[in-house]
């Protein structure tokens, strides 16, 4: 599979002694929040396979964690109970490591309710970093913003105590590992505009929104991705492209659908 696929319909990646791994398209929630959605664990269920099926672990048939609905890419869901409560504690203890592919442009624009209000000064920094092939970090608490908090904002460590506002306990982490600077060929057969930037992101503990909004924070919105003041696009580029599991016996250690930002530049260069 090749990166952001125009594939439209869920479909089951492979299965083992632990999870079945599921492909999730751009626009496919997770989880129902009403009965017209179109949800993975709905489709899932009718699948009819039988172990998760006949378990009923949950309403969710034991999902590992959710992807919000415009990201596409991996989902797993735990074999039984055992696995599904094995595999939460090691998302809790951050073993559990996620790896996004994302496309980017870059923006002035700062990012509402932040403190402070944009990282725009670490972009050029983080660019270099990355493109020299050193990883770099970005960290935050956040906390919810706008009406009904449809939105997240990042506070730094150093302006916690200043929020007017409740922000989350802990500080979670981006860690972006490389970056591609697209070409114009390429821009023209995916429809992207010209300055595109390819960023491979990796986290191990996720909160709502948290790599769109770190990288709106640094002036590197995500393209489609018009709530973070991203550039208008018929998608959002933002993708699961590999899971990577604590070991077990018998069992897979990594689910991916691709080999990472390497595919995005061979692509790039076809």
């Amino acid at each position: 599979m090749m990166p952001f696929s125009e594939e439209k319909e869920p479909f089951i990646i492979g299965q083992d002694d632990r999870v079945t791994a599921v492909y999730k398209p751009c626009g496919w929630h997770s989880v129902c929040q009403k009965k017209s959605d179109h949800s993975i664990v709905s489709w899932l269920y009718d699948q009819g396979i039988p172990r998760l099926r006949e378990s009923q672990m949950d309403q969710e048939l034991g999902l590992i964690y959710r992807l919000d609905q415009m990201t596409s890419g991996i989902l797993l869901f735990a074999a039984n109970p055992q696995s599904l409560e094995e595999l939460r504690q090691a998302q809790k203890e951050l073993a559990i490591v996620k790896r996004y592919i994302l496309i980017s442009t870059f923006s002035e624009c700062e990012l509402l309710g932040s403190l402070p209000g944009t990282l725009k000064e670490k972009q050029s920094c983080l660019i270099e970093e990355l493109f020299s092939k050193r990883e770099a970090y970005i960290e935050s608490y956040f906390r919810p913003y706008g009406p009904k908090g449809a939105s997240v904002s990042c506070i730094a460590a150093e302006f916690a105590s200043k929020s007017k506002k409740p922000i989350t306990k802990e500080i979670y982490v981006s860690k972006f590992i490389a970056a591609y600077r697209m070409i114009e060929e390429s821009n023209a057969r995916l429809r992207l505009p010209n300055e595109a930037v390819c960023l491979e992101v990796e986290i191990r503990k996720g909160f709502r929104h948290q790599i769109r909004a770190h990288c709106a924070w640094i002036g590197l919105p995500i393209l489609g991705d018009m709530l973070y003041g991203g550039q208008g696009s018929n998608r959002l580029w933002l993708e699961a492209f590999s899971v990577c599991l604590p070991q077990a016996d018998r069992c897979r250690n990594e689910w991916k659908l691709y080999n990472g930002i390497q595919d995005i530049a061979q692509v790039s260069s076809e």
